[in-house]
């Protein structure tokens, strides 16, 4: 995952890129192979306070662009994101605030 983490005023801004390959039911019915998405996302600050949680469906496409802010954080701290997809893959990523 790219991720860019800025902090400006007291609001952080998160601007990350989740490489995979989403597959939708329909598509994956016209190919036969299994479908797959990214189902579930969260990000914390310092591993501990969630900013950020959303669940997705098959209509999110594949390497979905996710931006998001939130007030806190400071110069140095943690932003960690993490994503789970219809097959039980998952996939953490960091960034630091800057």
């Amino acid at each position: 995952m790219r991720m860019m983490v800025r902090n400006s005023g007291g609001v952080t801004t998160v601007i990350a890129m989740a490489q995979h390959k989403s597959i939708s039911y329909e598509v994956a019915k016209k190919k036969s192979i299994k479908p797959n998405f990214i189902t579930y996302m969260v990000a914390k600050l310092n591993g501990k306070e969630i900013v950020y949680e959303v669940t997705m469906s098959q209509f999110v496409s594949a390497n979905p662009f996710i931006k998001f802010s939130f007030k806190g954080g400071k110069p140095g701290d943690t932003v960690t994101i993490k994503w789970e997809d219809l097959q039980g893959k998952s996939k953490v990523s960091t960034g630091k605030i800057r």
